[in-house]
């Protein structure tokens, strides 16, 4: 290879890695080892050093002298070959090792010297640049996916295939079966699906090409079922997706894996058809939930690989379980609905009850209570701040009756009296979740931040900081899935009488799924209070905080 043969090589490998190299930080740093190796074996080369002409000498030789220099041998592996060499004077034992490199799609392995930390960080670098891969693979198609489009196009083909079966019967029937009455509608129909799918972006009917045999009935059927399938459960993420805030997490899971399950599926049956290449909403469906369910780490349990297909005879469950679903969501739409229109309710006759006569205002407070009555009936429990939000200013004049009923809903904070009181003594509860929480931070989940009371949890705990997530009734829990996974967190404290019961439920979820400690609070939220909860619910998350506190003190 010339000299000019080289450089454009040089040049075309320069243009395929720097892409990736912009993406990957880790990727970066390993391309800088790699360098840093090249330009030592160059300088070997020019100084005449014959260790450079022997491939990796510069490795095999200390295993030579093992022996003779005491050196410390580590079995070699699939991914690498760690050779430690003697301890420099007053530092860390070097090595040489085999370290992965990664660029573009290829991996290789490069020769890299360092301390046993230093290579174990390099290792896992090429990891990480090895999973940003897996998701960058994905094209921007994959990762933004039109499913109304997804929709539209699976229902077509799934009625290109009924209306299949429907033409292969005519034909069987009679030669002329064009011409029948009946064979005249099934023209007509086809013409109208094949009119649509020109006008639809990236629609292939597929069932109606003339040039290629056409699969059996069963297999007809088995594509149209799964087809609708399909069709069904994107239409479920689209509802769940446009609703933004106000979705809960478990129905968007639910959702993912009717999603997975229907693709799966799809995949399977296409197999036994003549086609040759990947359905277009087949695979845009499985890159969309590759893409999503690792970035927003949902769990979907079935049916992403492989080796876990779906069946088409799966499909019919699965449609009535997706109905059921959407039956849900509408009843619980509805129920949110009208609570929200007792709220309007009240917002409405509070600010007529401000300009109204004396008279006037008895109506008002009436219709208001009336209202109030009807909200708590519908599940709002007492406490709930958009009593006080939707009544203002009006609050002041409400009658006895309305304001006992107003001040009852709210909720009351035990903890207003002791934020009052002077710096205490702590209990013996304290002072031992103190040796396991001191330095870390807590999420406290439930009711409005109060300052006060942070401050007492910092002082009787020695936090770092308590974060407190407000989280509004009806809405997605997704707000504590930060802080709760945060590596500074210890413990995720959830304050039941201000908390929904969804919330709940997904606090421990995000608890339990980043190994973090969970408390329920059933009265108050006050240090003594948490201390007592936390040793009675996770004593032994405590003792292993600290006794993993003192290991690393003790270090």
């Amino acid at each position: 290879m010339t000299d000019e043969q080289l450089l454009q090589f040089a040049r075309a490998m320069l243009d395929a890695a720097r892409p990736h190299l912009e993406r990957s930080e880790p990727l970066r740093k390993a391309a800088g080892l790699f360098a840093q190796w090249v330009m030592g074996e160059i300088a070997r080369i020019e100084a005449g050093d014959s260790a450079a002409a022997g491939g990796h000498d510069e490795i095999r030789r200390p295993l030579e002298s093992a022996s003779s220099a005491s050196t410390s041998i580590a079995a070699p592996s699939s991914s690498s070959a760690t050779i430690v060499s003697p301890a420099p004077s007053g530092g860390l034992p070097m090595s040489s090792a085999l370290v992965p490199l990664r660029i573009g799609d290829t991996v290789t392995y490069v020769p890299a010297t360092g301390t046993t930390a230093e290579l174990g960080r390099a290792r896992q670098a090429a990891q990480r640049a090895e999973g940003e891969a897996s998701l960058l693979s994905i094209p921007s198609e994959g990762r933004e996916l039109d499913m109304g489009l997804v929709v539209k196009r699976c229902r077509l083909k799934a009625a290109s295939c009924r209306l299949g079966i429907q033409k292969r019967a005519a034909a069987n029937e009679s030669a002329m079966w064009y011409t029948t009455p009946g064979g005249v509608q099934i023209q007509s129909q086809m013409h109208a699906m094949l009119d649509e799918a020109k006008a639809t972006d990236n629609c292939f009917l597929w069932a109606f090409w003339p040039e290629r045999e056409p699969p059996s009935d069963e297999v007809f059927t088995a594509c149209a079922d799964c087809y609708d399938a399909m069709a069904d459960a994107a239409a479920l993420v689209a509802r769940l997706e446009g609703a933004g805030v106000n979705v809960a997490r478990p129905d968007v899971e639910v959702a993912f894996q009717f999603l997975a399950s229907a693709c799966s599926a799809l995949r399977g049956v296409l197999r036994e058809t003549w086609l040759t290449r990947d359905d277009i909403d087949q695979f845009a469906v499985h890159l969309w939930l590759r893409y999503h369910t690792q970035t927003r780490q949902i769990y979907v349990e079935h049916h992403m690989r492989l080796d876990d297909p779906a069946s088409a005879a799966e499909m019919p469950g699965l449609r009535a379980g997706i109905r059921e679903t959407l039956a849900r969501l509408d009843n619980s739409d509805a129920h949110a609905k009208r609570i929200k229109a007792m709220f309007d309710k009240v917002r409405y006759h509070a600010r007529l009850a401000l300009s109204a006569t004396a008279d006037e205002r008895e109506g008002h407070w009436s219709k208001i209570k009336a209202a109030v009555e009807s909200a708590m009936t519908l599940g709002v429990r007492p406490g709930d701040a958009r009593f006080g939000q939707a009544l203002g200013t009006a609050i002041e004049l409400c009658p006895p009756e309305l304001a006992e009923l107003i001040r009852l809903s709210k909720p009351t904070h035990v903890e207003d009296e002791e934020e009052m009181q002077p710096r205490r003594e702590w209990s013996g509860d304290v002072l031992r979740v103190r040796q396991a929480l001191r330095g870390r931070q807590i999420v406290v989940i439930g009711g409005e931040r109060r300052r006060p009371a942070i401050e007492r949890l910092i002082e009787a705990f020695e936090l770092a900081d308590v974060e407190w997530v407000e989280l509004v009734e009806h809405s997605t829990g997704s707000a504590m899935m930060a802080p709760i996974r945060r590596p500074q967190t210890a413990l995720v404290v959830v304050i039941i009488k201000l908390t929904g019961h969804l919330h709940a439920e997904e606090a421990r979820q995000f608890a339990v799924e980043a190994d973090k400690a969970c408390v329920y609070l059933t009265g108050g939220y006050n240090p003594e209070r948490v201390a007592h909860e936390a040793i009675e619910q996770v004593s032994e998350q405590l003792e292993g905080m600290m006794r993993s506190g003192a290991a690393a003190g003790h270090k």
